[in-house]
């Protein structure tokens, strides 16, 4: 992030805490994602890769028991 995009991070933000509307909502939110993936440690161009989960689906017999 250059320092004209900070500069303008930061006038966004002032008119936010004054009441206004900034003027590109998605521009500016994607700003303060990369600030904070930035301050986190985060790499933004690593590639996301979706968590390994199992589910454990219930049996009928015990489904039926919750319903009682």
């Amino acid at each position: 992030m250059e320092l004209r995009d900070l500069a303008a991070m930061m006038y966004d933000i002032s008119l936010i805490q004054s009441g206004f509307f900034v003027s590109d909502p998605r521009d500016f939110y994607q700003k303060v994602q990369w600030m904070i993936a930035q301050d986190i440690g985060i790499d933004s161009k690593a590639p996301y890769k979706e968590p390994d989960v199992e589910v454990e689906m219930p049996q009928d017999e015990d489904v039926e028991s919750l319903d009682e």
